[in-house]
């Protein structure tokens, strides 16, 4: 892409099989938007996806993505997950990088409406979508800043998570 951040709307019709399994370089989060209802394979693993739902795909994993209902709608944000640290900061934030790019089961991929819908989650989907389709001047810094907020969320949702089964 031009951008380390790159936005699709997806609208696949039904199936009953994963076809077009790939995997890139790039993080990918789909986010379940009005009519949504697919199947995420990643690695040999199926997760359900509805609406207000959110999957997170790690660089270099193997994917591909199957509607369950005519229509599925949901939003896919690819981006390096390189725009997690600046080239300056030291290499101590790099450890932010590993959730998104190790293949670890210690890192749930699935975070539900119910748990996202008072979070700053669904405002920073919409956020990116705005951002995207209208395109004003500056609009790749906005999509970044979004980007960011939203693995900031799941950063420490992780690191909580990790605390809470350590007890």
């Amino acid at each position: 892409f031009e951008i380390p951040v790159h936005c699709i709307m997806m609208n696949p019709r039904q199936s009953t099989e994963f076809k077009h399994k790939h995997y890139h370089e790039y993080v990918e989060l789909l986010y379940g938007l009005s009519e949504c209802d697919i199947k995420v394979w990643v690695e040999g693993r199926v997760y359900e996806v509805r609406k207000g739902e959110l999957c997170i795909i790690n660089s270099g994993t193997a994917h591909s993505v199957r509607s369950e209902i005519t229509r599925s709608t949901y939003l896919v944000i690819k981006f390096e997950p390189g725009i997690l640290y600046a080239a300056e900061q030291s290499a101590f934030e790099v450890k932010y990088l590993f959730p998104f790019i190790e293949d670890n089961e210690n890192f749930r991929r699935v975070f539900t409406e119910s748990e996202l819908s008072e979070t700053e989650i669904p405002r920073l989907m919409a956020d990116v979508i705005e951002e995207w389709t209208n395109k004003d001047y500056g609009y790749e810094i906005a999509i970044r800043a979004s980007v960011i907020r939203a693995t900031l969320y799941l950063m420490r949702k992780w690191h909580s998570e990790k605390a809470d089964s350590a007890i």
